[in-house]
């Protein structure tokens, strides 16, 4: 956001006031493109304690429980498949090389 404001002005400055701003709104406008089309993932798991699902990231977890729930926020489609396999992999740990649940290609 920062990065905006400095782009912004910049433009501003050096180039003539009308260009500046439209420089900043297109360039407002590709972050949030950018920020919207790139997926996260996030590996809850149950709480001991309150039975609460919690991020495992975020929290400090004493966790009895062996199942895991993967929260993805963004978008899933075709071009984002692998990018988002790849993130769930590192999550949880996964090899991906290894993984009982690995397609055969024909």
């Amino acid at each position: 956001l920062c990065v905006l404001w400095i782009i912004t002005f910049l433009s501003t400055v050096l180039l003539d006031v009308d260009l500046g701003l439209i420089i900043g709104v297109i360039f407002s406008f590709l972050i949030v493109l950018l920020r919207s089309s790139v997926p996260s993932v996030d590996v809850l798991q149950r709480d001991s304690d309150s039975q609460v699902w919690l991020d495992r990231e975020k929290y400090q977890i004493s966790s009895d429980s062996k199942y895991l729930i993967v929260q993805i926020r963004g978008p899933l489609n075709f071009l984002t498949k692998n990018y988002i396999k790849s993130l769930i992999s590192v999550q949880v740990g996964i090899d991906q090389n290894k993984s009982k649940f690995k397609r055969n290609s024909v």
